[in-house]
């Protein structure tokens, strides 16, 4: 039985490391454009609405998303050779999701940003509520106790 060097065992677990790293690192086609897609938008703005946005956001968000519905589908409905008014919508449509994108992201750290700061609110409301509790039990019992004394001072001792 021959025995294998040690320099082709390293160079196979060269090779194998390469071929394992060219595998796991395929690239993923990216769009060339940078406009967001409607996906995209549709994932932010229910992330503002998860985040705690307030109706009235959402109803501005949720219009802005159904005029660009309405886009798209005007789109569809054209015919081939108008391609003019396809660049339009098309154009349109992408200036349409960056600014719901935008107001989305905005919103959404805004939200956040309010959700915290209820909820500092709050649980220091708790605590502040708990001591105040902790206060009142604390001068209670001390009232009590000092009624059950002079009531103690006031007994009159009968001999039996």
């Amino acid at each position: 039985m021959k025995r294998i060097s040690a320099s082709v065992i390293f160079y196979v677990f060269v090779i194998a490391a390469v071929v394992l790293l060219a595998h796991t690192s395929s690239v993923v086609s990216q769009p060339t454009n940078m406009q967001p897609s409607l996906n995209t938008v549709i994932q932010d703005v229910q992330k503002a609405e998860v985040a705690g946005a307030n109706t009235a956001e959402m109803d501005g968000l949720l219009t802005q998303l159904n005029s660009v519905v309405a886009l798209q589908n005007q789109l569809q409905n054209l015919s081939p050779k108008d391609t003019q008014r396809q660049s339009e919508l098309g154009g349109q449509i992408a200036s349409e999701l960056t600014a719901i994108d935008m107001t989305a992201n905005q919103t959404e750290i805004a939200a956040s940003q309010r959700t915290s700061r209820d909820h500092i609110l709050s649980y220091t409301i708790g605590v502040i509520g708990a001591l105040v509790a902790t206060v009142i039990s604390h001068y209670s019992l001390l009232l009590w106790r000092k009624y059950r004394t002079k009531r103690a001072f006031q007994m009159k001792i009968v001999p039996k």
